[in-house]
């Protein structure tokens, strides 16, 4: 039997899309630089708390920069994003949220918080991380209580971090009972299905997914993966075959290509 290799490192370029779409960061970025070794290293840290603590670590060269070219919001995000800074993006979403205090800026606030437990490798950061995306969802849903993606973010941050995994699970497919046809809520559930070993249950969440939206590329990718582990090669190579032929993402494609070769000479050379 022919045993192929996983295809995780097309995820680690195409980002793990089914939370919250491609990480914008990733992977050119590290979770932190030297100046923010020390915001989120207190466990009991609270975005309040995070906001101040990170201003307070802005170095004095920086901070003259920042205040001289950030005027606004989205200059101040920007001035982080050409820095290459996600810790800054997160910053500015969080301060953004605690002064408009709208539903919106408190589930993008969380949405990078995401982002920075996914970069850390400190365990315990990774952890605070995810801590303070659940404070940012949960104020979201304070706000605004039956929005759906706001309960799909809470619940699948609850899965991802392992803080509660029935729980978020159960969101979910409480969601999923309401809403079948949702696309994004199809290829999140089906991820974590693929990630228990439930590959028939993520192929039928992910054909259900594509078959609503053609062009949802991430579902592609993880069909690919679970056709894969199926050791189904031909429909393997079908959706990597799609996704490297439509995606803009130069780095994503090049892998994609890489790795659709593999598996070509693997079949040749074990036929």
């Amino acid at each position: 039997m022919v045993v192929f290799k996983p295809i995780n490192r097309i995820f680690l370029i195409f980002g793990t899309v089914a939370l919250f779409l491609v990480l914008f960061f990733l992977p050119r970025s590290k979770a932190k630089n030297h100046f923010e070794e020390s915001v989120v290293k207190n466990s009991s840290v609270s975005i309040s708390s995070f906001v101040k603590d990170f201003a307070k670590s802005i170095p004095v060269d920086i901070k003259k920069k920042y205040d001289s070219s950030a005027f606004d919001f989205n200059s101040k995000v920007k001035f982080w994003q050409a820095l290459n800074r996600p810790m800054g993006v997160a910053y500015e979403w969080a301060q953004h949220a605690l002064i408009t205090k709208a539903d919106t800026s408190w589930s993008n606030a969380g949405k990078w918080f995401v982002r920075m437990a996914m970069l850390e490798s400190i365990n315990e950061e990774k952890k605070n991380f995810y801590n303070l995306a659940l404070e940012a969802f949960d104020k979201a849903l304070e706000l605004n209580p039956g929005n759906k993606e706001h309960l799909m973010d809470k619940g699948t941050v609850l899965v991802e971090s392992g803080l509660n995994p029935m729980e978020g699970i159960g969101m979910l497919k409480k969601l999923e009972a309401n809403d079948s046809n949702n696309v994004e809520l199809l290829v999140r559930l089906a991820r974590f299905s693929m990630q228990s070993g439930q590959t028939e249950k993520a192929i039928q969440r992910l054909t259900k997914a594509i078959n609503i939206d053609s062009m949802r590329l991430d579902a592609h990718l993880y069909l690919a993966d679970a056709y894969r582990q199926n050791q189904n090669i031909p429909n393997s190579l079908k959706h990597l075959k799609f996704f490297a032929a439509r995606t803009l993402n130069p780095e994503e494609k090049k892998a994609a290509e890489e790795f659709i070769r593999e598996l070509e000479n693997q079949i040749m050379s074990n036929p």
